[in-house]
């Protein structure tokens, strides 16, 4: 699949910069201006057998892609490689309707041929339609059977995308999800440790809390503690905050039942 992110590497698409930009204004890598070119222009006579004739080849235009995920803050975008990518994603959530919503409630990968003609998301496909996007591939990043996100590429060029895009999608999502869900587990872990760490400090709370558990029904301590931990972690406060919420609720309900 072509290059998410930068138009398409033609003489007329790059910017006036002395040689010494590529498409999109950022420097080349890894080379100099004339070797880059050079190795561009040889790549094309190898490919094809002559110098690259403009018109010949048709080249695919992208004018941005992104990556959203879902976390304990909701589902947000985290990268936008350009304004447009990033408007057209923030558009999504303003309307509640797009292609990278789909996929992640779908969990299913979207094809957008024509933002023009499409009637699934019509508030959003006129939106971007005005931004210059006309087709749109995006794809949910899962991790088993849950969704952690999704990466999505907009082009500017109508009927885009081809099944052989899909299929890269496929392949590239396949890889990010598992990077992203590592990625979360390891600051679910991080937290967890740092709530471990602050409790250690509040042990007499703690351990008040974790013996009210044991006479509801609490195997062992150790199990009223993951109890009292698992508590802390979805409602996203400390442990002896959770502890203390639990001690000052059973002395407030205590202190009714001996008025009343």
């Amino acid at each position: 699949m072509s290059d998410p992110i930068n138009p398409a590497d033609t003489p007329n698409s790059r910017p006036d910069c002395g040689g010494r930009c590529r498409a999109g204004g950022r420097p080349w890598l890894g080379a100099e201006p004339d070797d880059r070119a050079g190795a561009v222009q040889g790549n094309r006579r190898h490919r094809t057998g002559v110098g690259h004739q403009p018109g010949r080849h048709r080249h695919r235009r992208h004018p941005g892609a992104a990556v959203t995920i879902v976390d304990e803050h909701g589902t947000r975008s985290l990268a936008a490689s350009n304004q447009t990518a990033d408007h057209a994603d923030a558009l999504q959530f303003e309307f509640d309707e797009g292609p990278c919503l789909t996929a992640l409630r779908t969990q299913q990968l979207v094809r957008i041929d024509d933002t023009s003609t499409d009637t699934r998301w019509p508030r959003w496909n006129r939106a971007v339609s005005g931004l210059g996007v006309r087709s749109v591939l995006s794809t949910p990043l899962l991790a088993g059977d849950d969704p952690v996100g999704a990466m999505k590429v907009y082009s500017e060029r109508p009927m885009n995308y081809r099944p052989h895009d899909e299929h890269v999608m496929h392949l590239l999502a396949a890889q990010a999800a598992i990077l992203l869900a590592n990625t979360q587990s390891l600051q679910q872990a991080r937290r967890l440790s740092r709530q471990l760490t602050e409790a250690v400090t509040s042990r007499d709370t703690i351990a008040a809390a974790t013996g009210v558990l044991l006479a509801r029904g609490a195997v062992s301590r150790q199990d009223a503690f993951v109890a009292l931990a698992a508590a802390a972690r979805e409602s996203g406060r400390p442990v002896d905050d959770v502890a203390r919420a639990m001690l000052a609720a059973l002395t407030a309900r205590n202190s009714n039942a001996t008025g009343s």
